[in-house]
């Protein structure tokens, strides 16, 4: 094989030449709904208009028999975000702080977050420097006994706090959209809802 030429550059001319190929915002969406979801109507809502030089990434999943997600569409390499990544090994560690620091990835679900700590390269949670995320708690249930959901629901959701603070150190940016079920809602600091977020 003949030697790649662009690793003949100096360093210093890669890491503009990645910083001109990664300077767009891109929202990255591990999400089972498309980008146009219907309103009880039947009427497809119109897709949130971008600020400009973003790019919105969406990546259908969906569950095999064994309970593994997998994508249910296949990447056009030619514009995918990873593609660099699988060039070769030096271009993947050269280029690694930048894709994922572009990134703002989006997150709707506790597992979802889970899953993707466990999955991406532990070479690239520092790299990571935005996030979006949108929880809503376990309401209040009427029947006593059904506490043991809620009690479970709220100490996952502190232990999935606790795991985002601890895996992704390089975070300058976090959007918490947060729905509290709890009855009645008590906005003081010794809230029960509120100890999570103190992982942040």
């Amino acid at each position: 094989k003949k030697p790649c030429r662009l690793l003949q550059l100096p360093g210093e001319l890669r890491n503009q030449i990645w910083g001109y190929v990664y300077d767009r915002n891109y929202i990255v969406k591990c999400d089972p709904e498309a980008l146009q979801k219907k309103d009880p109507k039947g009427f497809a809502k119109k897709t949130p208009q971008l600020p400009r030089n973003t790019v919105m990434l969406v990546y259908p999943l969906k569950l095999t028999s064994k309970k593994r997600a997998v994508q249910t569409i296949k990447p056009n390499w030619k514009t995918s975000l990873m593609a660099l990544l699988l060039t070769n090994r030096q271009i993947h560690d050269e280029v690694l702080s930048f894709v994922y620091g572009c990134a703002t990835f989006v997150f709707k679900d506790v597992a979802r977050i889970r899953s993707f700590i466990r999955y991406i390269p532990s070479a690239a949670l520092p790299f990571v420097t935005k996030l979006d995320i949108t929880y809503t708690t376990y309401g209040e249930p009427r029947n006593y006994d059904d506490r043991v959901f809620k009690n479970r629901s709220d100490t996952n959701w502190e232990r999935t706090c606790k795991l985002i603070a601890n895996s992704f150190v390089g975070v300058r940016k976090l959007s918490l959209h947060l729905t509290v079920l709890d009855t009645p809602t008590i906005f003081t600091i010794d809230q029960k809802w509120i100890v999570p977020l103190m992982c942040f």
